[in-house]
């Protein structure tokens, strides 16, 4: 069973669970990339692999919660309710 699904619940699209969820996702990715990092440079002697990482990292992260943003702006700025 899934905790965190894809932002839906419920057939209603769920901003703060698609935030969690891509909270998440970020954390596992940083992880990862951080793991690569320590070892490329451990056994490949490329010590400067680990900025490179943080830097795809930032751009990836940024891309998605860009997204989030711009899919929840007009909710938040009330563009979205019928008055």
């Amino acid at each position: 069973m899934f905790i965190l699904k894809d932002g839906r619940y419920h057939h209603d699209y769920d901003h703060n669970m698609k935030a969690a969820y891509l909270h998440v996702l970020a954390d596992a990715l940083t992880s990862v990339l951080t793991i690569a990092a320590l070892l490329t440079g451990k056994y490949m002697g490329i010590v400067w692999i680990d900025p490179v990482m943080v830097i795809v990292g930032v751009i990836v992260i940024f891309h998605w919660y860009y997204g989030l943003i711009k899919e929840s702006s007009s909710v938040l700025s009330d563009k979205s309710v019928d008055v």
